[in-house]
């Protein structure tokens, strides 16, 4: 996918978009990290928030995108996303000079406030920054668009994780404005790059928002079973639950029944999924070129099921489950990219924020229910599995996907074979 002047990712809009999502989620994992560094055991606000406080930060950075995500979808459609990208980068400033005052105060519930109002915008940012990709490159290209600006996440999460060890250590050593400095240079950057997205017109300019919070999360849901993507939407939740089991299991790779990896073992591991789900992104992207292959979808939970199910039955070795973990990184990113492109296509432009609003809500929600999981599954007086274990439940549920995949292939995307495409559908969407 060489740049060039006619290809449309090249556009000043959809680079500056790539900026803007690239600067925030780093700052998003760089804030999340450092405090998560802050409130460990050893760190200088340890037990700061009572026992386990590091799980406050999980709850400020989720809740937000549960409570919230359908609400601001109306914003997405009712307004311009480029005014709603103006002001939630405008934010995002002025969140990052109160992520200054907090360091230097030395406030860890201030570092918690600022991580939710950051989480906040990221939620009203979500529907806007989905919903415009659309509008700013053309049909055929929607897929390369998704490959590109989910590698790019990727490398985002992985950088803010990478440089939040540093600064956290020069914190610590009293450089009290180090993690909010580097934060507001980049909410500052991102801002400007506002200035690259054009001016975008409100799909629903008439639609009528409401002010009820909760009422707009159980509309939005009730309105998502009953939409025709609802199927997408449910698996798309589900590879995001996936991730999350993975993501807990990982760190509990340290425990001698699950390898007795080090720190430094488990960090490696971390970036290749990050890394491998964002190839395999660009993968699909590549591969696919102006179409969407249903049948990526049921192709990529086939190489999660192998690779999960390997991570489970076989003895952990180091070298080994970075291969394994790699394969299921690219599996994983083949399929992400092929629901979100899906979910792009099949939703009219006049409701899509508000779809993407009730997806992020329905994934957000999978995502704590995967986190109960995890607890149950290693419960010793549960289940009581080992770390690695947990990766045969998650291929036990990435199977079903396979099948599933063929369901939505036939009959939500309405073509007559799972090697069908969505060629037809986003001509009909162009025109």
């Amino acid at each position: 996918m060489a740049c060039s002047l006619d290809n449309p990712l090249c556009s000043r809009g959809f680079v500056g978009l790539n900026i803007i999502q690239f600067i925030g989620a780093a700052n998003d994992n760089l804030l999340k990290q450092i405090l998560l560094f802050a409130l460990a055991s050893g760190g200088v606000w340890s037990g700061a928030l009572g026992p386990g406080g590091q799980a406050y930060i999980g709850l400020a950075f989720t809740l937000p995108f549960v409570i919230f995500s359908p609400w601001f979808g109306q914003f997405a459609d009712r307004w311009s996303k480029t005014h709603i990208t103006w002001i939630v980068r405008s934010w995002e400033v002025v969140t990052a000079v109160a992520v200054v005052a907090a360091f230097a105060l030395q406030s860890p519930v201030a570092g918690l406030v600022c991580m939710f109002f950051l989480a906040v915008q990221a939620a009203l940012y979500s529907p806007a920054k989905y919903g415009m990709i659309p509008e700013l490159v053309p049909p055929a290209s929607l897929t390369a668009a998704n490959g590109v600006l989910n590698m790019l996440t990727n490398v985002a999460i992985i950088a803010g994780t990478a440089v939040a060890g540093p600064l956290y250590a020069w914190y610590a050593q009293g450089a009290l404005f180090a993690p909010g400095g580097f934060i507001l240079i980049l909410a500052i950057i991102g801002l400007v790059s506002c200035a690259l997205i054009p001016k975008l017109e409100p799909r629903a300019p008439t639609l009528k928002v409401s002010m009820n919070i909760p009422k707009c999360a159980v509309v939005g849901l009730i309105g998502l079973y009953r939409n025709p993507v609802f199927p997408v939407a449910l698996m798309d939740a589900i590879f995001y639950a996936l991730g999350m089991l993975a993501l807990l299991a990982l760190p509990d790779f340290q425990a001698p029944s699950s390898g007795g990896l080090s720190p430094m073992q488990i960090t490696v591991l971390l970036l290749i999924l990050s890394l491998s789900i964002g190839a395999g992104g660009l993968i699909c992207a590549r591969l696919s070129r102006v179409k969407v292959h249903p049948l990526a979808v049921p192709i990529g939970c086939v190489g999660m099921a192998l690779s999960f199910g390997a991570i489970g039955l076989l003895p952990v070795a180091f070298f080994r489950l970075c291969i394994w973990i790699g394969v299921g990184g690219l599996a994983s990113g083949v399929v992400v990219v092929s629901l979100q492109t899906m979910l792009l296509v099949l939703t009219k432009d006049d409701e899509r924020g508000r779809v993407i609003g009730a997806v992020n809500t329905l994934s957000f929600l999978l995502m704590a229910a995967a986190s109960g999981l995890y607890i149950l599954l290693r419960n010793p007086r549960l289940f009581g599995l080992d770390a690695h274990q947990v990766f045969l439940v998650c291929a036990a549920i990435a199977v079903p996907g396979v099948f599933a995949a063929q369901l939505l292939a036939r009959t939500v995307l309405g073509v007559v074979s799972a090697s069908g495409d969505l060629s037809r559908q986003q001509r009909d969407h162009a025109s």
